[in-house]
């Protein structure tokens, strides 16, 4: 099933009512990614033999992840993508055929079209979800937020699957409104092997079943990083350290910066969490291109901008901070303080793709 603007007009008003939903919980996935590796894709670098081999086992796992899904979740699988209507049908028809049957049974939501649209047949819609510009503040989180109160019953809860904040940010939007809200943010562009390991820690100790059915989960959001390999002892080198002040005062800065780098950052629990985990790469990295490849994964093109921001800061207030021109680099230590847990460490890395770290 594949929706563009179809939907009945809803009321956009989510917190009326939430004390009765009962109904199953909703999933909401990210295609490109999240389901198929389609940066890498894209890039086109690996050879054939070995691309052929690792769809083959990526495509076997989405089956079964996405399998279980609907057996969770029922009527309420979704996938969202911001992509033109029908690549998500000519994507998996080419790259998982497998798949394919498996869309019959979930609602394929493209945001774009489906904004543009209701924003047509629908004046409070224009009101709400348009800027001052015209421009739609995000085609995704007005698709959610128009389509969740249209669900008969109300789920339980949602749970949002993706590799960029924007997909995961909407969460915070749900809460505002009354829905509880979990939320998976995946590593940005994965090898497919790497996005095998992904939606495997989904399936291994049921994470699936628990952050779609249980209603006592201690935690709400995760995310997986990658984490490198340690080193050879006599590589490192800690050349950051800052006082607890310090780190307090790197991190009231970060909070404010972050508000420039989109909506994904408005939420402010999302910006004290990266705040505290930017604050941890300064003092775990030694050089400037190996914390801008940490931050890439969540503030992808402005990384590279964010750090030289973050040095300078450091080097008008006095702090430590790592050269920008050092040669050697600091594995990542164990010393990380990120408000979310570390829940469990993916398998040793093979053919070139990284170990990820659950948090």
């Amino acid at each position: 099933m594949t929706i563009c603007g179809s939907l009945p007009t809803p009321s956009v008003t989510i917190g009326e009512g939430q004390e009765d939903s009962g109904g199953p919980p909703a999933i909401i996935w990210d295609w490109d990614d999240t389901i198929l590796p389609s940066t890498f894709l894209a890039d086109g670098k690996s050879d054939s033999t070995y691309l052929d081999d690792s769809l083959m086992s990526l495509q076997e796992t989405v089956v079964k992840v996405l399998s279980r899904a609907i057996v969770l979740a029922g009527p309420y699988v979704f996938i969202l993508t911001s992509s033109s209507p029908g690549w998500v049908h000519e994507s998996c028809q080419l790259y998982l055929p497998q798949v394919v049957p498996l869309l019959a049974k979930v609602t394929i939501l493209h945001s774009k079209e489906y904004c543009r649209e209701l924003s047509v047949i629908s004046r409070k819609f224009r009101r709400l979800y348009f800027s001052e510009d015209k421009g739609l503040k995000s085609t995704k989180l007005a698709t959610v937020l128009s389509i969740v109160p249209t669900l008969k019953p109300m789920p339980r809860r949602v749970v949002l699957v993706g590799d960029q904040y924007e997909d995961v940010a909407i969460a915070q939007a749900l809460r505002q409104g009354g829905v509880e809200a979990r939320t998976c943010l995946f590593a940005a562009a994965p090898t497919p092997n790497e996005l095998r390991r992904e939606l495997q820690w989904l399936l291994n100790g049921k994470t699936l079943d628990r952050l779609l059915v249980d209603d006592a989960l201690p935690q709400s959001d995760f995310t997986l990083k990658r984490n490198r390999p340690a080193r050879p002892s006599g590589t490192i080198q800690r050349t950051t350290a800052l006082t607890p002040d310090q780190e307090a005062t790197v991190q009231e800065a970060v909070m404010e910066q972050l508000m420039n780098y989109g909506e994904g950052m408005v939420s402010k629990e999302h910006r004290a969490t990266l705040a505290e985990y930017a604050a941890c790469v300064l003092q775990t990295q030694t050089t400037v291109s190996e914390m801008v490849s940490e931050m890439e994964q969540f503030l992808q093109g402005n990384a590279e901008s964010f750090i030289e921001w973050l040095i300078t800061f450091c080097e008008s207030h006095g702090l430590a901070h790592p050269e920008r021109k050092a040669k050697k680099a600091t594995p990542r230590g164990g010393s990380q303080r990120v408000r979310v847990s570390v829940y469990a460490t993916a398998r040793r890395r093979d053919e070139g793709d990284s170990v990820f770290v659950i948090v």
